[in-house]
């Protein structure tokens, strides 16, 4: 499993707790997204020089109070991706971490690839969030 963590200064708590508090915005800031039905969500990825549509499902998603925690499953040919993220938001920070852990024959083949595409995915995420919470 791979970890990623960062710190990110909000401007507003209220506004992070907010967003976060529904899922939905969480999943429209997924790069590539087609297209959301409740839980289940399809997104078009580039997975080196190939390109895939993608399924992908909210297996859990938590608020309680400054703590968010979600897990998100996206599966494709050859291809299954977990990914854990926890954020912890504090009156100007949002503090977060999130592992991810990949499977299948595609995710081995292309190993090192799919890696660096995770990582980018999850700072585009955080990037796009911080996008919305500090709009003001």
């Amino acid at each position: 499993m791979t970890t990623l963590k960062g710190e990110e200064k909000i401007k507003n708590r209220k506004v992070a707790i907010d967003f976060f508090s529904n899922e939905r915005n969480l999943l429209e800031c997924i790069p590539g997204i087609k297209k959301i039905e409740g839980k289940r969500f399809t997104i078009e990825a580039k997975i080196g020089p190939l390109r895939a549509e993608l399924s992908g499902q909210v297996e859990e998603y938590e608020v309680r109070e400054n703590e968010v925690s979600n897990l998100l499953k996206v599966e494709g040919p050859g291809l299954t991706v977990m990914i854990k993220t926890r954020l912890h938001i504090t009156e100007a920070e949002l503090n977060w971490e999130a592992e991810y852990l990949t499977d299948g024959s595609l995710a081995k083949a292309l190993a090192s690839t799919i890696a660096k595409q995770a990582e980018e995915v999850s700072r585009s995420i955080i990037s796009c969030a911080l996008s919305k919470i500090n709009r003001s």
